[in-house]
């Protein structure tokens, strides 16, 4: 979102990863109470990192599901994997324990990004280049199940808490499209240009709408009327955003700036410093203890993760993961995981501060 993101084009840039606090390394490495898995998507080598989040580490090799890996989900209950190919039509369901592929099914054109419902029972997949579709998966039989018409360039997708609705921005126009779960039809809310990232707040009272460049704001919609009630400014190119389970704050990629920004919910205001980053920041997600944070590094050479401790809102750690990370998931604390080798570590490397990637095109973020 995701976004994943998809650029058009962009002018290479070689990055660093981007600085660990230097009076942060107890607080870095120190074991998290979270029994959960990290799966990042890395386009560039058309596999998935895993990372142990009590730990903070990647284990094992890297799943290879070839192509160019973009949106990334988890079922509820953690014990597969999602992952959808931009560069071609598939959706892939992976074993979460051993990567090992259960199903492939074939989804349409350009699926960036996707999102699995409360129940675990269906998956949505934007189709994004060209595109005016969402693809419905059938996540029990693993096989596609129709598509929804939506706006054009649907770009990232996420469910409210009860699955009732699913909210789609509409990157190449001025829309999010509201979709009825239950009769699979769609209402769009005039937004501003270039909406790319979606989050559903977790009482479901609220969406956090993110906006590619040149938008520098995150539009507020109430869902109770499927209005806007807000713009919140936070930099240019906005990239993934993710709220804390309690509700109260959300984490917003600026793809533009190699930050993430903090969002007071409740007073729909940015607060403290913004938190750096590594190079091309696109999608982040929060672990439901509320912990740590998240962030794919897309543009980061090598590619990277990003990890925020939530309480202290700095970043604790930089993981090197494969080469252009996009989509992101986590599986929730209390699913079973089955140990994994952990892999051995990269040398460490001098930290600089790149300037932003430069764009002749449009990302997308997915996930």
């Amino acid at each position: 979102m995701r976004p994943r993101w998809i650029l058009a084009s962009f002018v290479a840039t070689v990055g660093l990863l981007a600085p660990v606090l230097a009076d942060a390394p107890d607080i870095a490495r120190a074991a998290s109470a979270c029994n959960a898995r990290v799966f990042v998507a890395n386009s560039g080598d058309g596999n998935v990192s895993v990372i142990d989040v009590a730990t903070d580490t990647v284990v094992g090799s890297p799943f290879v599901v070839g192509g160019g890996p973009s949106g990334v989900a988890t079922s509820p209950d953690g014990q597969k994997v999602y992952v959808t190919d931009d560069g071609g039509t598939t959706m892939k369901v992976l074993d979460a324990t051993s990567g090992s592929v259960l199903a492939t099914v074939d989804v349409g054109g350009a699926p960036v990004s996707l999102a699995v419902s409360p129940d675990g029972h269906t998956a949505y997949v934007t189709n994004f280049f060209l595109g005016t579709t969402v693809t419905v998966v059938d996540l029990d039989t693993e096989t596609a199940d129709g598509t929804i018409t939506v706006g054009a360039g649907p770009s990232d997708v996420a469910f409210t808490p009860d699955g009732a609705h699913a909210y789609v921005t509409n990157f190449d126009g001025t829309t999010v499209s509201v979709i009825d779960t239950a009769t699979r039809t769609a209402t769009p809310i005039t937004v501003d240009a270039n909406p790319i990232s979606v989050a559903v707040s977790p009482d479901g009272s609220k969406v956090y709408v993110g906006h590619g460049a040149p938008g520098d704001t995150v539009t507020v919609i109430d869902t109770a009327t499927n209005t806007v009630a807000g713009e919140i400014t936070v930099g240019t190119n906005v990239g993934g955003i993710a709220f804390t389970p309690d509700g109260s704050t959300a984490f917003v990629a600026v793809f533009g700036s190699n930050v993430v920004k903090v969002v007071d919910v409740g007073t729909g205001t940015v607060v403290g410093d913004p938190i750096a980053v590594g190079v091309g920041p696109s999608e982040v997600v929060v672990t439901s203890d509320g912990s740590r944070a998240y962030v794919s590094n897309s543009n980061s050479s090598p590619g990277s993760v990003s990890v925020i401790d939530v309480a202290t809102r700095t970043s604790a750690e930089t993981i090197s993961v494969g080469e252009s990370p996009e989509g992101i998931a986590v599986t929730p604390c209390t699913a079973p995981i089955a140990p994994v080798a952990p892999v051995a570590p990269v040398a460490p490397v001098t930290p600089v501060t790149p300037a932003p990637a430069a764009l002749s095109g449009a990302p997308r973020f997915t996930g």
